[in-house]
């Protein structure tokens, strides 16, 4: 037996136990087993507290026993001492195929052991792997049922079989023969897990380093001349891009390596290219290729980094033609068209290229790895949830369902029970080292958000809208933006509530405060959507002990059905950069000039004065570092970089500033972290004071004019302001923009065989009135399908997306029952699309529609720049349709039979 103590942070270590078969007694007896029953007891010593203590000092460890034996069989049982750390005994096979499914390495395999430590009653079973499927199936953890805790668990035999061949299917792991002197059989796994089969990424470990791609008889490796230079970052993805292009090169075309086994090797002309930004020369081929002895050498020039900053795949084709001529062997008469079928003009695929000087918030070498929490934290947090809410000195709860306002009233405790939890957590940690590791957090989160947008965008290129690839960059824009939530209220509460303590935080540490956090969000807006009647949800408490909440109303199927959308929209956002909202035709710097003595009477301070400081606070950071800088400085430093007075820097740094108060609530709504649009946010005030220190990330205050400019725009400052001149600003401004959403709407009618009149109020003479002869208002869009002879009268509603259950209430205010005094969206086109049938002869001589022949129909439709979230959209008297889905179909006009439309039902959409 032999024993490692390996640190896996600051506060926990490894214990790592290899144990396998003596040999002593093994004769020839080789299918046999041996007694494991000393080493056992020898296990039980070293676990006991005392013992432990010896050895070390970490606040949790996990003790890691691998048997492995090269024969004979064995019995392992984990030693029951009492107060020891937990324990995993698995083979290293079984131990491969967890850590395959685990991201977080080591900190994930506690967790798994502390999930196993934890379970309830007795438990029997053969193989780790075998509780370890049950693990993974259950959202990593042994919540097994929402019944009673059971008192035993038996883990099938045999289950372990299906994580053994998921590991199998997606590495598809062997070794290779890399075409070098003396080679070594190097070990090499997918590259991707579902898609593109073909290629192959070389283990790290390896003393080779690249790619492989497999094409049954023929083998290319590529990989990378490091030799004399120090590298500059883009070799990985250089290798993965040539990789990925001998694959499509054989796979589009069909031909062939000209020998069985070739080797790439990738060269960097000048390193220093692709370091700074500046003129690069394009006179030189993008990429050399050079026969050598064992294959070619690719040599990337400056002319391929000039052709990265392009749009479109310029530098990529350039490769492609590369190799489809020498390394395929594709004549100069057929290089056009293989070109165009491998890789035809258009996105980027494997390589993007980011210049500092239009993307500083891409530089990311220094940050953190985005972490986004672990489930079984999670789960850890709704046992502990439920514990309190059914112990007579916390909730106070009886197992059952819960009616009418005890189902408000025991989500607000479980939110006021996990506020305190959060309270007591955070308290334990030294105020600095906490905020820095949070604002590098909100960074890695944000790039990590971006990069995945261009990622899609390029993956999609890649591999299909239907491919794995892209599946998971969809899946993981969830799980991020639910990460940046609960990060951002985290640093708002730290940055009013300084903690004063002296632990360091560790990955671990914050999932547990993240988990936390994140919880706390999801019950409050549980609450909302009862407090506000958009739900009906039952609540109860369960026999398993935990809270329940069922998923089955309208509005959680909305909004279900909102983010299943949101992926495809997201997706097909990615295909096309066709603007559909109209806001593009919004003249924005003009709004900025015009908005500067409302923003002045507001907020002490105008748009362009707030982009004057940002600049000046970015001059002071580092895109990839957290910067802490003493205020009088930065006033100082900005006042003089950017020519504005210090008290008006001073006063826009206080207009976008967290700082320390007496209590957290305090503030009341404007605290709550599931509410949206809050003065005392983070994304609104991303600089946080403490002591005399200003604390920021790069990326927040990068986005922070753009995002107060959105704010204002889309309306969402007006219910928040003192003041009438912005009231009256963002009017005018939201009335200018819905009239070019409308034009858009216009615009795509056409598009679909329509004619069309926008902002109509009056037919011929007649005056679109009520029958008392007041105006109505205007028909934004009213427009005549001849192939079904039908008039539709269209509302555009530049409405943004409502999140939230408050903005959800708002949203149906503003559609159903109307808001300050101004009649409902709904009642109001109701009745615009009475007086139009009345008048419809009239109607069909304005759009010049063909009066002769069979009659013409009249129907209605909201058309919205956004998806709406509310349920009560399926009960509106016509469709309520976002822009992105208006088509024939769902305004009901695709033809039956004779090209009459008798479809009178129209399809609802959310």
């Amino acid at each position: 037996m032999s024993r490692y103590l390996l640190k896996t942070d600051s506060k926990r270590d490894l214990h790592l136990v290899v144990a396998t078969d003596p040999l002593v007694d093994w004769e020839l007896e080789v299918w046999g087993s041996y007694d494991t029953r000393m080493l056992l007891d020898h296990l039980a010593d070293l676990v006991s507290p005392l013992t432990r203590r010896k050895y070390s000092s970490a606040e949790e460890l996990l003790h890691l026993v691998l048997t492995d034996s090269p024969g004979r069989s064995a019995f392992w049982g984990v030693p029951n001492v009492d107060g020891a750390d937990p324990m995993l005994i698995a083979r290293s096979d079984d131990l491969e195929v967890i850590m395959h499914q685990e991201p977080d390495g080591l900190l994930g395999l506690l967790l798994f052991a502390e999930a196993t430590e934890n379970r309830p009653g007795q438990s029997m079973s053969t193989a780790v792997l075998d509780e370890f499927c049950s693990y993974v199936a259950n959202e990593k953890s042994f919540y097994l049922s929402d019944d009673g805790i059971p008192n035993l668990t038996v883990f099938q035999t045999g289950d372990g079989l299906y994580p053994r061949q998921k590991y199998f299917a997606e590495t598809d792991r062997h070794g290779v023969v890399p075409p070098v002197s003396s080679p070594p059989i190097v070990q090499v796994r997918r590259r991707y897990e579902r898609d593109a089969p073909e290629i192959f990424l070389v283990e790290p470990s390896s003393s080779y380093v690249g790619y492989v791609v497999e094409m049954i008889d023929h083998t290319v490796f590529i990989t990378v001349d490091i030799e004399g230079a120090e590298p500059v970052g883009v070799e990985p993805t250089l290798l993965e891009c040539v990789a990925y292009w001998v694959r499509e090169c054989a796979y589009r075309t069909g031909a062939r390596p000209r020998a069985a086994t070739t080797e790439l090797t990738v060269r960097l002309i000048d390193p220093e290219s692709w370091r700074t930004v500046h003129d690069w020369s394009r006179t030189d081929p993008a990429v050399r290729m050079t026969q050598v002895e064992n294959g070619y050498t690719l040599a990337f020039t400056e002319t391929f980094v000039a052709l990265l900053q392009e749009a479109v795949n310029t530098a990529e084709r350039e490769l492609v033609a590369v190799l489809l001529t020498s390394l395929f062997g594709t004549g100069s008469t057929d290089l056009g068209s293989s070109l165009d079928a491998v890789a035809p003009l258009g996105s980027k695929r494997m390589i993007n290229a980011f210049d500092q000087n239009h993307a500083p918030d891409m530089l990311a070498e220094n940050l953190p790895r985005a972490l986004k929490g672990h489930d079984q934290i999670t789960a850890q947090v709704l046992d502990e949830l439920g514990q309190w809410l059914r112990s007579p000195t916390g909730g106070g709860f009886q197992i059952g369902g819960l009616l009418g306002t005890e189902r408000v009233r025991v989500l607000n405790a479980a939110v006021g029970h996990l506020f305190s939890r959060l309270e007591a957590e955070i308290a334990s940690y030294d105020r600095r080292a906490l905020l820095d590791f949070l604002v590098a957090q909100n960074e890695a989160l944000l790039h990590d958000a971006k990069f995945n947008s261009i990622m899609l965008k390029s993956r999609l290129a890649c591999f299909g809208e239907q491919s794995e690839t892209v599946a998971e960059l969809v899946d993981h824009r969830k799980a991020s933006a639910t990460a940046q939530r609960a990060n951002r209220f985290l640093i708002e509460y730290v940055a009013a509530q300084p903690p004063g303590g002296e632990r360091v935080i560790e990955v671990l540490d914050y999932y547990r405060v993240l988990g936390i956090a994140i919880e706390l969000i999801r019950r409050a807006t549980t609450s909302d959507f009862l407090h506000y009647g958009l739900a009906d949800f039952e609540v109860s408490i369960l026999g398993s002990g935990r809270l329940g909440v069922s998923r089955e109303e309208p509005v959680t199927t909305a909004m279900d059905t909102y983010a299943a959308n949101f992926g495809m929209r997201s997706v097909r956002g990615a295909v096309s950069n066709d603007a559909g909202d109209g806001v593009d035709d919004f003249d924005v710097p003009d709004f900025i000039a015009r908005s500067e003595p409302a923003m002045r009477a507001e907020f002490g301070f105008t748009l362009t004065e707030l982009r004057g400081v940002c600049g000046g606070l970015l001059d002071l950071a580092t895109a990839d570092q957290v910067t802490r800088i003493d205020r009088s400085r930065a006033i100082s430093e900005v006042s003089t970089a950017r020519g504005v007075a210090n008290e008006v820097v001073s006063a826009v740094m206080d207009g976008i500033t967290l700082t320390e108060r007496k209590s957290f609530l305090g503030i009341g709504q404007d605290a709550w972290p599931w509410r949206f649009n809050r003065d005392m946010s983070y994304v609104r005030r991303p600089l946080v004071l403490q002591g005399h220190e200003l604390v920021f990330g790069f990326r927040s205050i990068y986005r922070l004019g753009p995002y107060w400019v959105d704010n204002l725009l889309s309306g969402r400052l007006q219910g928040r302001a003192k003041t009438a001149e912005i009231q009256r600003c963002i009017s005018e401004a939201r009335g200018k923009i819905n009239n070019a959403f409308a034009r858009s709407v216009a615009a795509k009618l056409e598009s679909l065989g329509m004619t069309t009149r926008s902002s109509v109020n009056k037919i011929g003479k007649n005056r679109i009135t009520d029958a008392a002869g007041h105006d109505l208002g205007d028909i934004d869009v009213l427009a005549a399908h001849p192939e079904t002879r039908t008039v539709i009268a269209v509302e555009a509603k530049d409405f943004e997306v409502a999140r939230t259950p408050a903005e959800i209430a708002g949203e149906l205010e503003k559609l159903f029952a109307g808001k300050k005094g101004k009649k409902p969206t709904i009642e109001l086109h109701s009745r615009r699309i009475d007086w139009l049938r009345q008048h419809l002869g009239d109607v069909t001589e304005f759009l010049g529609a063909d009066s002769n022949g069979a009659p013409w129909h009249l129907a209605g439709a909201v058309v919205t720049s956004d998806p709406l979230l509310t349920p009560l959209v399926n009960t509106s008297p016509f469709p309520v349709i976002p822009f992105d889905d208006l088509g024939l179909a769902t305004l009901g006009l695709v033809p039956r039979g004779n090209g009459r439309s008798r479809n009178r039902k129209k399809r609802r959409r959310r």
